[in-house]
């Protein structure tokens, strides 16, 4: 469809230039932080640099006056992360979700309430150094500083239940936070770094030697990195990631399948 617009010059120059980008785009879904780096340095002259979201979309993507809420609750997501964080949890069905940053308790509620909608009864960990609103059995909250939470819980070796979502959103020295943070996860484990804009060095330098991939179904799926979590949705990589890459190959073949099918039924 886009090459036949393309080819007739039926759309307009931006429209044009959209369509060529995207259709250039890389099919590899796991991409390593180095390399994400060269792919995307053409977004460096971007109104924001590093992603296709402009500058009005991404400061009213959590409300323009009122942030969003969720059940009544400030939730302080974006539009475009809800409806990333619905898909995640299909695919991943995390056992264990630990969030640092409860907020008020928006967050913690609307993720608890995503795992219930697909049958799962995960645990739900969030830590924060105030006390929210929000008072939920499904729900462990934790009042604690986020940082000496971590390296607590990695010096005492706590075992969770696999695999485990951890959404890192208090905004904290990256780098003194991210040793505990690999110490928790394994391989197969999330780990979304939220409102990374300004932190994307810290990120580079935390990556460093680490085996994580950024994952860019989620961080590109409403174009590139239109999330709060620029290029910082990301997998530990191990034994069950070139499982996971080949289950996402064998699913997109399938789409590809059924596509094909409906057309020649037409």
């Amino acid at each position: 469809y886009l090459l036949s617009h393309l080819q007739q010059e039926t759309w307009p120059p931006q429209v044009t230039f959209y369509a060529s980008r995207y259709l250039c785009r890389s099919s590899d879904r796991f991409v390593s932080w180095s390399r994400r780096q060269r792919l995307f340095a053409e977004l460096a002259g971007e109104a924001i640099s590093g992603t296709e979201l402009g500058f009005g979309q991404n400061l009213y993507s959590q409300g323009v006056g009122h942030v969003f809420r969720w059940r009544g609750v400030a939730c302080f997501k974006t539009v475009h992360d809800l409806a990333i964080y619905q898909m995640l949890i299909e695919e991943l069905r995390p056992r264990t979700i630990i969030e640092l940053g409860s907020g008020v308790g928006g967050s913690a509620l609307f993720l608890a309430d995503l795992c219930a909608s697909f049958g799962l009864t995960t645990q739900i960990i969030s830590v924060d150094k105030d006390i929210g609103e929000v008072s939920d059995p499904r729900i462990e909250f934790v009042q604690a500083d986020c940082q000496a939470w971590l390296e607590e819980t990695a010096n005492s070796a706590r075992e969770f239940q696999k695999p485990c979502l951890l959404v890192e959103d208090f905004h904290g020295d990256l780098g003194d936070a991210f040793g505990s943070i690999d110490a928790i996860l394994q391989a197969g484990d999330y780990l979304v770094i939220e409102d990374s804009l300004h932190k994307q060095a810290q990120i580079g330098d935390a990556l460093a030697n680490r085996p994580y991939s950024i994952d860019s179904k989620y961080t590109d799926f409403f174009g590139i990195n239109c999330t709060s979590a620029m290029n910082s949705i990301l997998i530990k990589n191990g034994d069950a990631d070139p499982s996971q890459a080949r289950r996402e190959q064998q699913r997109l073949k399938e789409q590809d399948r059924a596509w094909r099918q409906r057309n020649q039924a037409k």
